[in-house]
């Protein structure tokens, strides 16, 4: 009776172990391209930029994996990538002031919005966490 539990569990095992060597390679794997792009874009995107170079901007950068979102902070977009398992993922901020134009640029963790990934380059602007809409 306790051979085929064991037996069971061995496979059970081997498959979730097979599941998740497809699904989640090394931390930073599938998100290198997302980061080098969003490293690009803190780069390109300057104080008093316009909304449309900044849009601009993301569009000619973005990866596939990249995502954008416009409208879940007042005056603050957001450019991410997908989660991966202990990779750290980074999210670009670009604020705009009352002018609409960029007031700030940031790259921080998906995490939170206090934490800076290590190796990101310095702010631009005073950058300030985002309300919500």
């Amino acid at each position: 009776m306790k051979q085929p539990s064991a037996l069971l569990a061995i496979a059970c095992l081997a498959v979730g172990a097979g599941f998740v060597g497809c699904e989640f390679r090394p931390a930073g794997t599938l998100n290198a391209s997302s980061k080098e792009a969003l490293t690009q874009m803190h780069e390109n995107i300057q104080l008093g930029d316009s909304q449309e170079a900044v849009w601009a901007s993301i569009n000619a950068l973005k990866t596939d994996r990249c995502s954008v979102r416009t409208n879940a902070f007042q005056d603050t977009w957001e450019v991410g990538m997908p989660w991966e398992l202990g990779a750290g993922d980074w999210m670009l901020f670009v604020q705009f002031g009352s002018n609409r134009m960029v007031s700030a640029v940031a790259l921080r963790t998906s995490d939170g919005i206090y934490l800076k990934p290590k190796g990101a380059p310095e702010d631009k602007g005073n950058f300030l966490p985002p309300t919500a809409e």
